[in-house]
């Protein structure tokens, strides 16, 4: 398994600006994919197959996401009308287990968020 996400991106402040978050992955053959976290501090969301599931109820109404299936590789994170707060380090997290010893393994990648007034 192989998680990329970009190390750093630089956002301008306001109403018209949006973060992309995301977080790809490379799977083996006999690998599948459970879930993919994105998260800053505490949880904000995960994705399965069958759709994502917000913890953070501001980035959910400014947001938008796009989960992963057997054929995109991707979990995208797309946070609108940027604020402040958004700054700071972001980290994917991927759960995935090998189906021949069928134990859940998790791998993260980082990407720091840097918001220019």
């Amino acid at each position: 398994m192989n998680v990329t996400s970009p190390p750093e991106i630089n956002v301008s402040l306001g109403a018209d600006s949006t973060i992309v978050l995301n977080c790809s992955f490379e799977k083996k053959v006999d690998e599948s994919v459970r879930t993919v976290i994105w998260s800053k501090n505490d949880k904000i969301a995960e994705y399965e197959k069958d759709g994502v599931y917000y913890f953070d109820q501001d980035l959910e109404k400014r947001s938008s996401s796009t989960t992963f299936d057997d054929i995109s590789t991707s979990a995208i994170l797309n946070i609108s009308k940027v604020q402040c707060k958004d700054n700071g380090q972001y980290r994917c997290t991927v759960k995935y287990k090998s189906n021949t010893n069928n134990i859940w393994t998790e791998i993260s990648t980082n990407t720091t968020v840097n918001i220019q007034g």
